[in-house]
C-alpha cells in the first residue's frame, strides 16, 4: 500500500489536480492519494513547508509527500517527488525599514 499526499498551490477550480492524480495513478494504480491542501499561496514555500511539517507526522511511515514544482504537466512533465520527510520551515526574515 502506497500513501501519496498532495500539497499544492493549484487550487480546485480547474483540472490540474486531476491531472496530477491521473499521472500518479497511471504509474501506481494501487496508490492511496490523500489531499492535504491545494490552497497554498502560489510559490509560498514557507506556507507549504508549514502545512507539510504539521500534517506529515499524522501519516504512517513510508507515506510519500510529493513536492510538485511550478509547471508540473502530468505525464508530459517530470514530477518532483521526494520520498524523504519535508524540511522544517525556516524562520521568517525580519522586515527591513
Amino acid at each position: 500500500m502506497s500513501i501519496i499526499t498532495l500539497t499544492t498551490d493549484m487550487g480546485l477550480k480547474d483540472h490540474y489536480v486531476a491531472v496530477v492524480k491521473g499521472a500518479i495513478l497511471s504509474q501506481h494504480p494501487e496508490a492511496i492519494i490523500v489531499d492535504v491542501s491545494h490552497g497554498i499561496k502560489p510559490f509560498d514555500n514557507a506556507q507549504a513547508a508549514y502545512v507539510l511539517r504539521n500534517a506529515f507526522p499524522a501519516f504512517p511511515p513510508g507515506a510519500v509527500p510529493p513536492i510538485l514544482p511550478p509547471g508540473f504537466e502530468g505525464r508530459f512533465g517530470r514530477p518532483g517527488m521526494r520520498p524523504e520527510q519535508p524540511p522544517k520551515p525556516r524562520e521568517p526574515k525580519p522586515e527591513r525599514d
